[in-house]
């Protein structure tokens, strides 16, 4: 993978919605928080260890909750992820953020575009059928989806060991699948 982590992007995608990190006044989440059983903050409920087994088709040796951001600061965004340690040797990255306020998807999506390839050098590949939007990073294994309702979700897989050689377009094809069990 690139050195731009997945919360890096996560922020670059909340900027691009209008969000993202800074200061002003504390922001209503309630909404987000768990609209229509999206708990953006809980990346891990969103995702399971049992879906992610069942998805991939390994076990799932690890599951931790990780960079969460509630909301309570800022514009109000939020988001979180849950970093799978699979059986395999693969981990999987997944997050999940929701907006404030009911973004342009394609303007979310056209921005998004340009300022990843700036981050990481790569052009971002756009999956027609995947959510409302999808953007596949190839090198970095990343897929990114607008599901709606200002809700994102993203998958990052990476290999080690015996599976480092994990290909690119198997990488996308199981980050599919796995945004398939949310909706995409």
């Amino acid at each position: 993978m690139k050195a731009m982590g997945w919360t890096g992007a996560l922020a670059l995608m909340l900027t691009a919605c209008g969000g993202g990190a800074g200061g002003g006044n504390a922001t209503d989440t309630s909404g987000l928080v768990a609209a229509n059983g999206w708990k953006a903050t809980d990346a891990c409920a969103i995702m399971s260890r049992a879906t992610v087994a069942k998805t991939l088709g390994t076990a799932v040796a690890t599951a931790e909750l990780q960079a969460v951001k509630d909301g309570s600061v800022g514009n109000g965004d939020v988001y979180s992820q849950c970093t799978f340690t699979l059986a395999d040797g693969r981990m999987l990255v997944f997050g999940t953020a929701a907006a404030a306020g009911s973004p342009d998807v394609a303007g979310v999506v056209a921005s998004l575009r340009g300022q990843m390839g700036i981050v990481t050098n790569e052009r971002p590949v756009e999956l027609p059928g995947v959510g409302k939007a999808a953007l596949w990073l190839p090198q970095m294994h990343a897929l990114y989806v607008a599901l709606g309702d200002g809700r994102w979700a993203s998958a990052t897989l990476a290999g080690f060991g015996k599976a480092a050689a994990i290909t690119s377009d198997a990488a996308q094809a199981d980050s599919i699948k796995l945004m398939r069990t949310i909706g995409a």
